[in-house]
């Protein structure tokens, strides 16, 4: 498991019965000690080990250039449709405080979502500041200086490269 596990994940919950079918490998890897008893939630006897979080190495290549003022933020948005559109319509709120022509904000959609989903919202918003991206996630953050973000996991890789960082929680 490459990954920090999510509440909504059941999956990640295998039972005695799972276990006794075969129907999950023998041992399970994730990266860290504090996801081993949540693995084991419904099957104490589950064997899970910590393991090197290899999806995440490409985080100890980057090496980051801060600049004092930020030019580039990266709104990174979840897996959910409704949080994704609840998170834009915060990020466009922000033009009151009218900086937004000072930043150029870059929009990463979450892989399994449609760009065509958030496309319309992003150009009626009519900023010409708001830009929707395909780079991935690695050349964003080496390219980014501020990260904007909800229940993703975009939030601990920026974090861990130092890049300040706002969390946005749903109401």
């Amino acid at each position: 498991l490459g990954y920090a596990p999510r509440h909504l994940e059941l999956q990640l919950l295998p039972t005695k019965l799972e276990c006794k079918s075969n129907m999950i490998p023998e041992k399970i890897g994730v990266i860290g000690k504090g996801i081993v008893n949540k693995l084991k939630y419904l099957n104490n006897d589950l064997i899970v080990f910590t393991a090197p979080a290899f999806r995440y190495h490409y985080l100890w290549d980057i090496k980051k250039d801060f600049n004092k003022l930020f030019k580039k933020i990266l709104v990174a948005f979840p897996i959910l449709y409704d949080d994704t559109i609840e998170l834009l319509n915060h990020v466009k709120d922000l033009k009151k405080y009218n900086f937004e022509k000072k930043y150029q904000f870059l929009f990463k959609l979450h892989p399994t979502m449609d760009d065509n989903i958030i496309h319309k919202e992003i150009i009626t918003s009519s900023n010409k500041n708001y830009f929707l991206t395909k780079k991935n996630i690695k050349d964003l953050l080496i390219e980014v200086d501020f990260v904007i973000s909800s229940k993703s996991i975009v939030c601990l890789e920026a974090l861990s490269l130092g890049i300040p960082t706002l969390v946005f929680v749903k109401q």
